[in-house]
């Protein structure tokens, strides 16, 4: 507890398994990548050494230089995308990761209704999830392939069975047609009271959207991971953190698009109250992910 609170980073890579996989969507330990769609853009000055070594031990040291108690590690299912010649993404992988640094990482399925059957979300949701000590599930609307909205019926399926035992849904959502913020809208008020869903990468560049309708759902989170460093977005979710989205807005990284510490740094200056910081940096994914404070 480096800064005299506990810190849950809402979106890591670590350098495990899957997450190295290359290609499509991207290589998330290319530094050059790295360099050009995180560093530059947040202006973080350096890279995370773990880009080069690819070391459990190094991602572990840079969370505990950084003060992160918790990395929670989504996995993404476009990663075993059949056009790419790859065999299903194995979301057990999240369970051996956290079976070796017990109490460091909290694993998040990646679930598809691109590439699951419905048989299978329902098989992987119980085995990882329900009766495994994974939290939530991670959906990509917009990185499988095909493309899908966030009302669609096979989707529907997942939040149905995520509704039914208490489990929130982690959505990447940047970039989003207002047609999908339309559908957000709709499947918060749906699922109101019976499913948090998060809103990874925090909704840009709808953000004044996206915040307002986080206000009137009390069942959207909204992660800003990778875009709130020195961004006009920032600025409006620092605002929005310290009075109307206080129980809502979730610390995040995005590692290793950029380091953990900068990232720490960054939102622990930037304007958010004192007395908020401790719910934003922990205790509002506690809440979501039932962890203790």
């Amino acid at each position: 507890m480096r800064y005299g609170m506990k810190i849950a980073d809402m979106r890591c890579r670590p350098p495990f398994k899957a997450f190295m996989n290359e290609g499509h969507p991207f290589c998330l330990f290319d530094k050059e990548s790295t360099l050009r769609k995180g560093n530059f853009q947040s202006g973080c000055p350096d890279l995370s050494r773990t880009i080069d070594s690819r070391s459990m031990d190094d991602f572990i040291q840079e969370m505990d230089t950084a003060g992160v108690d918790l990395a929670v590690a989504p996995y993404r299912a476009a990663w075993g995308d059949p056009c790419n010649h790859r065999a299903p993404t194995d979301n057990g992988e999240l369970v051996e990761l956290m079976e070796k640094y017990p109490g460091r990482i909290l694993g998040v399925p990646g679930i598809s209704p691109v590439y699951h059957t419905p048989d299978e979300i329902e098989a992987q949701i119980n085995k990882y999830v329900v009766n495994g000590p994974c939290r939530g599930v991670a959906v990509e609307p917009a990185i499988d392939k095909p493309n899908w909205m966030l009302n669609d019926k096979r989707a529907m399926f997942i939040y149905d069975i995520c509704a039914q035992h208490g489990i929130p849904v982690l959505i990447t959502f940047r970039s989003m047609s207002l047609e999908q913020l339309a559908a957000l809208e709709e499947i918060s008020g749906i699922y109101r009271n019976k499913v948090n869903f998060v809103l990874c990468h925090g909704g840009g560049p709808r953000t004044l959207e996206v915040i307002d309708l986080a206000f009137w759902n009390g069942n959207i989170y909204i992660s800003p991971d990778g875009t709130m460093p020195n961004s006009p977005a920032g600025m409006l979710l620092a605002k929005a953190a310290n009075y109307m989205l206080r129980d809502r807005i979730l610390f995040g990284s995005a590692f290793p698009r950029c380091t953990m510490q900068f990232a720490v740094d960054y939102w622990l200056s930037c304007g958010i109250r004192e007395e908020v910081l401790p719910d934003i940096m922990y205790g509002n994914a506690a809440r979501l992910f039932g962890l203790e404070d």
